[in-house]
């Protein structure tokens, strides 16, 4: 594989994550209307993106594990001109996301997109909040990162692998993230590594690696907070644009602030 020659060229990525749907369109989860904010961040999208190339939902597309829920969250991301990779997040039901996706690629774990190549992990545990990459997912990991050729990598999953400031999530991340990271440690190709799960912007950098979060399209946690703590901040999404010589530029992006109320006196879900 040859990395194209046009260094300026770049491709887009939505990242949409922790839309927690439900059965009924009208199901809320601490205050908020999933599927109604979902639609607002989709709306979003589709005025600031005129030309996305793929679309990751990255984890807890469902909060009641319905197959219903997964529907929504297709019939939403479908108006979307872009293919769809998701994952499963702990409050996903697993045989159900597989079931939704058949006869589809949305599961498939690695995507080529021009100079890139896009690795989905499976870090969700049923009946677990917390994450782990089994020996299989590291493994898909290392001979996805192997057979990149001269491609650059952004590899994609639920939990996060490094502690984010919030002293109540920090136990609820991926429990074998030095695994990971040993694994991504030795590859100069991963440029960045992104996740959901925490409700709520993050970057940091490690070893020239971005590491990123982004907003749930539904409920926010609160930033730094040692106990649960919802904000008030809108729903969002993340857009990467991604570039052939391995730079990419990323934000977040959020609904209108005085769209969605969630209840702040809430102590946990």
């Amino acid at each position: 594989m040859v990395v194209p020659n046009n260094s300026n060229k770049s491709t887009t990525i939505v990242q949409i994550t922790d839309s927690h749907l439900f059965q009924e369109k009208d199901g809320c989860l601490l205050g908020i209307s999933t599927y109604s904010s979902l639609r607002a961040v989709i709306d979003k999208v589709l005025s600031e993106q005129p030309d996305v190339h793929l679309v990751l939902g990255t984890g807890d597309i469902s909060q009641d594990g319905t197959a219903s829920s997964y529907r929504h969250f297709i019939e939403q991301v479908s108006r979307i001109d872009a293919p769809l990779r998701w994952m499963a997040g702990n409050h996903d039901v697993n045989s159900v996301l597989h079931s939704s996706s058949a006869a589809t690629q949305w599961l498939q774990p690695i995507y080529d997109l021009d100079a890139w190549r896009i690795i989905l992990l499976d870090s969700s545990v049923d009946g677990s909040v917390f994450g782990y990459l089994t020996p299989e997912q590291l493994q898909l990991l290392e001979q996805a990162l192997d057979t990149a050729e001269e491609r650059h990598v952004l590899i994609a999953l639920h939990h996060h692998p490094v502690p984010i400031g919030c002293a109540w999530l920090n136990n609820l991340g991926l429990r074998n993230a030095d695994e990971f990271l040993a694994i991504t440690d030795r590859y100069s190709s991963v440029k960045g590594v992104i996740w959901g799960h925490i409700h709520q912007e993050f970057e940091s950098l490690r070893n020239d690696v971005h590491l990123l979060s982004a907003p749930s399209t539904c409920v926010q946690f609160k930033p730094q907070s040692i106990d649960f703590a919802v904000d008030d901040c809108a729903p969002g999404y993340r857009w990467l644009k991604l570039f052939n010589d391995g730079r990419f530029s990323t934000g977040v992006s959020r609904v209108a602030a005085d769209l969605f109320h969630p209840d702040m006196d809430v102590t946990g879900y």
